[in-house]
């Protein structure tokens, strides 16, 4: 039995901007030391997640915004509220929220 690594699987089943996209926030994110969730941890909230009636969920520490794209891949019927206290990295984060929502919507 093959293994698919949790990037490949969680990119494979998006449209390529969408795809192309994270990826590429992630590799940033990883140049800059912002402390982004993992292709792991992103799996696993979508498996995890994915099948239970969440309706509203906090994040504390967005930073860029990856995890919170996570969370709503998983979870796209939930309000997610994010609480970021570096104004760039705010900044950051809703740039790249209005540019996920234009591309998934």
């Amino acid at each position: 039995m093959t293994s698919v690594d949790p990037q490949h699987r969680i990119l494979s089943q998006l449209p390529d901007n969408v795809a192309l996209f994270l990826k590429n926030m992630r590799e940033m994110g990883q140049k800059r030391n912002i402390p982004n969730i993992s292709w792991n941890t992103a799996d696993f909230f979508i498996n995890t997640l994915s099948n239970r009636p969440v309706h509203s969920i906090l994040e504390i520490g967005p930073a860029n915004g990856f995890s919170t794209m996570m969370l709503g891949l998983a979870c796209p019927e939930a309000d997610i509220f994010s609480l970021e206290c570096s104004r760039h990295a705010f900044e950051e984060l809703r740039h790249n929220i209005q540019t996920f929502n234009k591309m998934t919507n």
